[in-house]
């Protein structure tokens, strides 16, 4: 009626702006005779149906695909002539006889009409829809909604398809259903998949038009089944395209047996036709449970890992995702992982668009909540990428590396503390690393990570890749390293357990997969003064660093560093590399690492306790370093041993006290001693702080001796057993006839700096009288005079309130003021050659050459140390 209308008012020609109005009046007349036709042919359904007379439409999926017809061409069309029509336009009993006997209902016709005439007004329609005038496409478009089905198929066939989905929207759903039936009958199903396609999109949102999809789920399915190889193609898109509308047409793909015809394409199909049907598994397989069973029940596994490992790039992305889909029941993993899915997942990593990167990420996140799956992704080298999307812009890529990085890092078997005390500390390092953007949704992947216990963490070890490193962010260099030594330390404790309970050790298991990383990027943050604020912010991961990691980190050369940083945290990795020792037989670098030891001793009473384990690796460097590798290892057991005494034990026990001694140089220098007699001085060397003991003539002899022969720990060690023993009367009467004052003079100008203070608190003890060792430098207070001799000799005036040493100024000779000046005058000139500053030292360096003035001043303490001696006791130097 509405066309009537136009061409009754002449509407067409008079619409102003056309280019073309005779063109567009054709094409709309054309139109009006299809509706026409149309109209015609649905009141003859309609009569015969309401007569139960009118045939279903051709089930595809029940006729065999090509039979008895060549490909493409439509079954012969019965035609209704006019003379079988009555005037009321209802169907007599011949044409009803002639409806029943068609056996194609979607091909009647109700008009005589050559195939010229029905040629010609379809073109005229496709130009309409194509190329049409838009006010004339405008007029048209309600009459072009109410074609019949078989015109709309027309239609496409003829090349519309874009053009009637656009003006008809979901009026042509009934068209590309009809047209996937017609595709799935032959056997390459041409244009199966973009029908699908087009319905698919026609679906969103339409319930009705979703309805109408299921039908074509069994014929689709039919055309996977027995198609050629192009047909397969075909009906794979098609199917793939399906299972995104909705739920129910994923069940109903199930049930009409679709999955293992799909497992069988991603098995030897075309390059295409594999990809789609990965796809397809992985939308169906996304939700529903029962589907994720079934596909890996039917053997999916197999044929997604091949196709993610040698498949096109689409087909890779399209066989990860089918594979976590599956992921997410986790007895479905180890499977994965056998066939490799971990090693193909981190090369997708490198090489994947950001649908391919989230897809690998996630298939590795769900295979390490499986901890017997988590050492096949280790050696992969699945770290460097994870810690790298980190950092990347796609928000899904990055949850997900942040899940997987989670989930690697916690296990569901029991594990040392530390391992726990690490995972904390990856979370945290994921929160500093990754944009502010994704923090809300890593704080809440975190709970994901629980541990439970009861699950082996000992898996099978597929070939290790090559490893890559995190560039520019030393937070990232510190996760990656934290995470393998989580797993290092988890497994060694695995395999700990395994032995004890004689449980089998699988191949490999026992070998750290961090062991071949380079703790060169973690030095460059601790000695970079750039990375000053990521020092602070790495604290926490760098002290749950393995051992082994700590070792690497300071024989690298940041041993102050990292002491700074960790403190007593250091402890354990500088004990093993004592424990190593002998592997240096120069024994360099032991020295720093045994005072490294001595200072971390002194923040933390603990460390004492752990330093007996470097005991081993220092007695054998002693038997069989060089020279001066037997030198470095006396030295550093002598400190040792005054950190612990429980280490005596062992030295006693390894029978090297003899040894030591001979090494540190004590004794006189025919060597001549006793065995007992160097027991004895090891004894005295290693006496506890605050102790002293009776030292005989001849064991004076052999310390004065060692402080003229002996190595430098062995002059520090003599210094500090007359510190100890010298302010006892007998002991400095023995010490002091030994000429010991001679030795620790020149010691305190010449010797390191350990030895000068020794000394110095040697030379302090001999001059007190007190019964205790003076070890504090004296002060100049307020009040009284005295010009002493120092003074008087260098030309230096008298220095006011000069104190004396306490309890120094009492007895016989308390009252003897040239005494109490000495004392004084000793004290200050210990502290100038000390190098500490005094009241003095500024005026003398200042006179004269320093060298010159030092000497005297050390004779002058010469001097001196034996004057009060001789004034204050009975004993009488020779």
């Amino acid at each position: 009626d509405q066309l009537v209308q136009l061409f009754k008012h002449d509407t067409i020609p008079s619409t102003p702006g056309l280019k073309d109005p005779l063109g567009s009046q054709r094409q709309m007349m054309a139109l009006l005779e299809q509706v026409l036709v149309d109209l015609a042919e649905c009141r003859a359904l309609y009569y015969a149906a309401q007569r139960g007379q009118a045939l279903p439409p051709p089930d595809y999926s029940q006729e065999p695909i090509g039979a008895d017809q060549p490909e493409d061409t439509p079954p012969s069309v019965e035609v209704l002539n006019d003379e079988n029509r009555d005037m009321s336009g209802s169907l007599n009993d011949q044409q009803q006889q002639q409806l029943m006997l068609s056996g194609k209902a979607n091909y009647y016709s109700v008009m005589e009409e050559t195939e010229e005439r029905i040629s010609t007004r379809l073109q005229l329609l496709v130009a309409l829809l194509m190329k049409g005038e838009e006010a004339v496409v405008r007029v048209a478009t309600s009459a072009l909604r109410a074609l019949t089905v078989e015109t709309k198929v027309a239609l496409i066939e003829r090349g519309a398809l874009k053009e009637v989905l656009e003006l008809m929207g979901s009026t042509a759903a009934g068209a590309l259903v009809e047209l996937i039936g017609k595709a799935t009958h032959t056997p390459s199903g041409n244009g199966c998949g973009e029908y699908a396609s087009a319905l698919r999109n026609l679906a969103v949102g339409d319930a009705e038009v979703a309805q109408m999809a299921m039908g074509t789920v069994q014929r689709v399915t039919h055309l996977l089944q027995r198609g050629n190889p192009k047909g397969k193609e075909e009906a794979t898109s098609a199917l793939w395209n399906l299972s995104t509308i909705s739920e129910p047409i994923k069940v109903a793909m199930v049930e009409a047996g679709a999955v293992p015809y799909l497992i069988d394409v991603v098995n030897q199909g075309t390059p295409l036709s594999r990809e789609s049907a990965a796809g397809c598994l992985w939308s169906m397989s996304v939700v529903n449970l029962n589907i994720k069973e079934m596909v890996t029940r039917c053997g999916a596994t197999g044929p997604l890992v091949e196709l993610l490992v040698s498949g096109s790039s689409t087909a890779k992305e399209e066989a990860c995702g089918a594979l976590w889909a599956l992921a997410m029941r986790p007895e479905a993993t180890p499977e994965m992982v056998a066939h490799g899915a971990a090693q193909a997942a981190v090369e997708l990593l490198y090489s994947g668009s950001s649908m391919g990167l989230e897809s690998a990420a996630g298939l590795l996140g769900l295979c390490a909540q499986v901890d017997a799956n988590k050492r096949a992704l280790f050696s992969a080298r699945a770290i460097e990428p994870l810690v790298a999307l980190l950092s990347s812009t796609g928000e899904g890529a990055r949850a997900q590396a942040a899940s997987a990085l989670l989930h690697l890092s916690s296990f569901k078997s029991a594990v040392p503390r530390a391992v726990e005390r690490g995972a904390t500390e990856v979370e945290d390092l994921i929160k500093k690393i990754t944009p502010s953007t994704g923090k809300q949704l890593v704080q809440s992947l975190a709970t994901q990570s629980e541990r439970h216990a009861g699950e082996n963490l000992l898996g099978p070890v597929p070939p290790r890749a090559g490893a890559t490193t995190s560039e520019g962010n030393p937070l990232a260099w510190l996760l990656e390293q934290l995470m393998y030594d989580l797993f290092d330390m988890a497994t060694a404790a695995a395999v700990a357990s395994a032995r004890e309970v004689g449980d089998p050790i699988p191949d490999g298991a026992d070998q750290p997969v961090g062991k071949d990383r380079s703790a060169r990027p973690l030095v460059e943050m601790l000695l970079k003064d750039v990375h000053a604020e990521s020092k602070q912010q790495a604290t926490g991961g760098l002290m749950c660093l393995s051992v082994n990691t700590k070792m690497a980190i300071i024989e690298s050369g940041a041993l102050r560093e990292l002491v700074d940083l960790l403190g007593s945290g250091a402890a354990k990795a500088i004990v093993q590399l004592l424990a190593g020792a002998a592997r240096k037989p120069d024994g360099s670098s032991i020295m720093d690492l045994v005072e490294a030891l001595r200072f971390l001793a002194k923040q933390d009473s603990r460390v004492s306790a752990v330093a007996v384990g470097a005991i081993p690796g220092l007695v054998e460097l002693l038997q069989s370093g060089s020279g001066a590798g037997k030198e470095v290892a006396a030295g550093a057991l002598f400190y040792l041993r005054l950190l612990n005494p429980n280490i005596e034990g062992l030295i006693q026990q390894a029978r090297v006290t003899e040894q030591l001694v001979e090494i540190l140089g004590m004794g006189t220098a025919a060597g001549k001693e006793t065995p007992a007699m160097l027991h004895t001085l090891w004894s005295l060397l290693t006496l506890p702080d605050g102790s002293f003991e009776t030292i005989s003539e001849a064991t004076a002899a052999n310390l004065v001796q060692l402080l003229y022969t002996g190595s430098d720990v062995g002059k520090e060690g003599a210094a500090r057993v007359i510190a100890h023993c010298g302010a006892e009367e007998a002991n400095r009467a023995a010490i002091m006839r030994a000429r010991a004052v001679e030795p620790l003079t020149e010691l305190l100008q010449t010797g390191s700096q350990p030895v000068r203070e020794q000394s110095a608190g040697a030379l302090r003890s001999l001059a007190d009288q007190n019964g205790h060792a003076v070890l504090q430098q004296l002060a100049p207070t307020a009040g009284g005079s005295t010009s002493g001799w120092f003074g008087n000799m260098f030309g230096v005036p008298g220095v006011s309130g000069a104190v004396v040493p306490s309890g120094s100024a009492s007895g016989a000779y308390g009252d003897n003021e040239a005494v109490r000046s000495a004392e004084t005058e000793v004290m200050e000139l210990i502290g100038m050659l000390l190098n500490v500053e005094t009241g003095y030292q500024a005026t003398v360096m200042s006179q004269g050459g320093p060298i010159q003035r030092q000497r005297k001043a050390a004779a002058r303490l010469e001097q001196l140390m034996y004057y009060l001696f001789h004034a204050k006791t009975s004993y009488i130097v020779m």
